[in-house]
């Protein structure tokens, strides 16, 4: 555990590496006599960075985020009595030394619209005779699950390194792929990929035709016009 948080907390980036297939369409360009190609399905990887980069995309998932935000977490020990500090209460209220319960709450629920899934690992501790809980949320592209003869482990990628965690210390959400329901999660960013992709090339094509003064990059005369 303390080797994980070493590591946790002595990193701020991890580059995960996601393939993606390049599908094919049989259309040939005149010019360049290439085939056209349509572009990479997005992958998990893709769409995290879809959400840094994409201001629609963002504004959606943030809106839902924020809806998500607002509802009132309690436990009620009678039908008129609400508490607010029971322990469940206060670890969502604070998830660990870093990072407080509304921002790993919100970040859990940024992972599950984005992608799919969110992983949250559970660390126990205990000081002065008195047990502690802290959550950590990770990124989906850090995590690989494994079903075992034992029961199901989550491998969590960190650096060079790999943690291993049993199903008993990893809180593990997700929205069902209808294809796969016993696989890893499908988030409202899969269905949307495509989207993505047409906003953004159309930005770029915007950026750049005005990067160059509006210059377009040929003329087509007709003789004796």
């Amino acid at each position: 555990m303390g080797n994980f948080l070493t590591k946790w907390f002595g990193k701020t980036e991890v580059a995960a590496s996601v393939p993606s297939e390049t599908r094919m369409i049989g259309f040939e360009n005149a010019n360049t006599g290439h085939l056209w190609q349509s572009p990479p399905q997005r992958g998990t990887l893709d769409l995290l960075a879809a959400y840094v980069d994409s201001p629609a995309f963002r504004t959606v998932v943030q809106r839902v985020v924020q809806g998500y935000m607002l509802v009132d977490f309690y436990v009620a020990e009678e039908p008129d009595k609400k508490n607010y500090d029971h322990p469940i209460i206060q670890l969502m209220n604070n998830y660990n030394p870093q990072l407080i319960g509304s921002r790993g709450r919100a970040l859990e629920q940024k992972y599950l619209e984005t992608c799919g899934e969110c992983f949250t690992i559970m660390f126990r501790t205990k000081a002065a005779g008195v047990r502690k809980f802290e959550l950590y949320p990770v990124p989906p592209t850090w995590v690989k699950v494994e079903n075992r003869p034992t029961g199901r482990v989550f491998i969590v990628r960190l650096g060079n390194e790999f943690f291993e965690f049993d199903q008993s210390e990893v809180l593990w959400r997700k929205d069902e792929d209808l294809v796969n329901p016993y696989g890893r999660g499908k988030g409202n960013g899969f269905a949307v990929a495509d989207e993505l992709d047409a906003d953004e090339y159309a930005q770029q094509f915007a950026k750049s035709y005005f990067y160059n003064s509006v210059v377009p990059q040929s003329i087509a005369t007709v003789k004796g016009s």
